[in-house]
């Protein structure tokens, strides 16, 4: 079993709990659309999508998710169809990491 990702954030202010909730939980929904976008090459879309997931991946306390939604930015960028598809499926692996609550200790 992979290492867990806890939100930075929480340690912090455990008063933001529920945001970081309902921030994973539209991720799944976000990935769905990243790979539909994908599938029409809607490059402006698939950019949308990432720029908004590096900001709001770091602002929830997960900066893996906004280091990878950068990299998925820039093959957008760059329109290497085969990247994009290679880091949404990185997306798809690091979803089940996240973990609301604040690192135990």
């Amino acid at each position: 079993m992979q290492e867990k990702l806890y939100s930075q954030v929480l340690t912090a202010a455990p008063f933001l709990r529920d945001a970081v909730e309902k921030f994973l939980a539209m991720l799944v929904p976000r990935v769905r659309e990243l790979d539909e976008a994908l599938a029409k090459s809607a490059w402006e879309d698939l950019h949308a999508l990432a720029h908004r997931l590096k900001g709001t991946g770091g602002t929830h306390g997960f900066p893996a998710l906004s280091d990878l939604a950068r990299l998925l930015e820039k093959a957008v960028e760059e329109h290497d169809l085969v990247r994009a598809g290679a880091l949404i499926a990185d997306f798809k692996k690091l979803i089940p990491r996240l973990v609301p609550e604040p690192p135990p200790g």
